[in-house]
């Protein structure tokens, strides 16, 4: 392994984002209801992690930055519905929105180790 890809986690953030795309195209029919943008942001979204996992590369710092963005938005995003959901005691979309919350946070860590791997070396 070169010295420049020693941080590279791109890999896995690749498949955090796939893990994602997945429970969310899983999960979006079983609590639509719940939902209060329209269908077409949320299949945007699952659209979007499958482009930015696509395009993930240990040579372009651009994609690391983007990667970065959407597992900061994805977890802010999904941690403030699952709470939300906690609160009302929506139990299905809870645990949905907490799983997303999970795996939009490790993404982060892992694009920001990357990230920053590709700015120290």
């Amino acid at each position: 392994m070169s010295e420049s890809q020693e941080h590279y986690y791109g890999d896995l953030v690749r498949k955090l984002f796939m893990a994602a795309a997945v429970v969310m195209i899983i999960g979006l029919p079983m609590v639509l209801d719940y939902i209060t943008l329209p269908i077409s942001i949320s299949v945007g979204g699952i659209i979007l992690l499958g482009v930015l996992a696509g395009l993930t590369n240990p040579q372009q710092v651009w994609i690391m930055i983007l990667d970065t963005l959407a597992a900061l938005i994805g977890s802010i995003v999904f941690e403030t519905a699952a709470i939300g959901a906690f609160v009302r005691r929506l139990d299905y979309f809870f645990v949905i929105n907490q799983i997303l919350a999970l795996l939009f946070l490790f993404a982060l860590y892992y694009a920001t180790k990357t990230w920053r791997g590709k700015m120290i070396k």
